[in-house]
């Protein structure tokens, strides 16, 4: 963020007096000094870029070790690498924190994401799954019950703290919850921890000589680009409202609802997020991360590595069993059963479907259902206590 300066010449007999007022995110001061100026009065306004000049520093190393993770052919490489690289760069770089701006960003690329996948599915195959889509709910229920009991008796984590990290994923979302509650860095710990676990997981799975699917090139056109844009106002208005009410993760909330809601009248079902763009998210999304790891000392990290690993397993063994209750139940082979609950690293998991043949839309469908249950479920809480009090 700039830091804004207005500065005041006013001449002193043959000195003049310059008063600096600079105003940023944590105080306000006032600083003056002595300089030979000309016996004029003058009112000019300077925009002092220190914050901003810290925020391209580490903006340009945390993407740069990204870039050489991806290269590296490191699962989630650009995500891992930018996150270590800004991990790194809040140590070195004083005053280098990411804004607000960043994490709206985010919310309104993963809103886009998810939006335009719900919208292709039809209400028949919906409610085809939906037996399947109850059981995922039920796991969800287990998943953060089990995994809060751990962290609150015995990790003797905060409340907020214990029903954050318990979240299978959701990570704009608890990204944001954060920030307006002050949770501590542990929960960012955890969840990181989980995704590293996950995504390595995930890579066994992966047939040798397999290569990504080249994707087609998408085509911009008018029509296009202004349904992109013309959601992206709409969400933004609704989400500085849902704001106002403290509601976790609004800009994801409204994108994800405007695609829904204007899906009859707009030519959505045929846009895609460009891959730049998702590129882009993910970055940012590595910087929200990374940047929280500054004040994390090796003690600490090695506490929460020991929460974060007994929180993966739990959450791996709820999952497993009830993918066994699903495919006991259900016509439905184990492991698209297994890749659609698995909690979390959704990339990875397409990844692994499209390697081996999977039910790529079955996997895809839970994901969409679980992530905005996880959006949702704050969010809904959020305004009950709104309306109880």
């Amino acid at each position: 963020m700039s830091l804004f300066c207005i500065t005041w010449n006013r001449h002193c007999h043959h000195h003049g007096v310059v008063w600096h007022y600079c105003l940023d995110s944590t105080h306000f001061r006032r600083r003056f000094t002595l300089a030979f100026l000309p016996q004029t009065k003058s009112i000019g306004v300077s925009i002092l870029k220190g914050e901003s000049v810290q925020y391209v520093k580490l903006l340009i190393f945390s993407l740069a070790v990204g870039i050489i993770f991806q290269q590296l052919a490191i699962p989630h490489g650009l995500l891992l690498g930018t996150l270590l690289g800004a991990a790194i760069s809040v140590r070195f770089i004083p005053n280098a924190k990411t804004s607000k701006k960043d994490s709206v960003f985010l919310q309104l690329v993963l809103g886009f994401s998810a939006g335009f996948q719900l919208v292709e599915y039809s209400l028949a195959q919906f409610l085809n799954l939906l037996p399947s889509l109850l059981v995922l709910l039920a796991c969800l229920i287990v998943q953060v019950g089990v995994g809060y009991w751990w962290l609150r008796k015995h990790e003797k984590w905060s409340k907020l703290d214990s029903i954050l990290a318990a979240y299978p994923g959701a990570m704009a979302a608890v990204l944001d919850v954060i920030d307006k509650n002050n949770a501590s860095a542990s929960v960012i710990f955890v969840h990181l921890f989980r995704l590293v676990l996950l995504t390595v997981f995930a890579s066994f799975f992966i047939p040798d000589g397999y290569d990504s699917l080249e994707k087609e090139p998408l085509h911009y056109s008018f029509e296009s680009i202004s349904t992109f844009v013309l959601l992206a106002v709409i969400s933004m208005v609704l989400g500085r409202w849902l704001e106002k009410w403290n509601v976790p993760a609004p800009y994801l909330l409204t994108t994800m609802f405007s695609c829904l809601i204007f899906s009859p009248v707009l030519p959505i079902e045929n846009l895609l997020v460009p891959s730049w763009l998702m590129d882009a998210a993910i970055v940012v999304l590595g910087l929200l991360i990374g940047s929280r790891f500054g004040g994390i000392t090796g003690s600490d990290a090695l506490k929460y590595t020991r929460a974060g690993c007994i929180c993966f397993v739990l959450v791996l063994a709820i999952t497993a069993f009830f993918t066994s209750f699903s495919v006991s139940i259900f016509d439905a082979p184990i492991t698209s059963v297994a890749l659609a609950y698995a909690p979390g690293a959704l990339e990875s998991v397409v990844v692994v479907a499209l390697a081996n043949g999977f039910d790529v839309m079955f996997i895809i469908l839970h994901h969409v259902i679980r992530l905005s249950v996880l959006q949702l479920a704050p969010a809904v809480y959020v305004l009950l206590k709104k309306l109880n009090s």
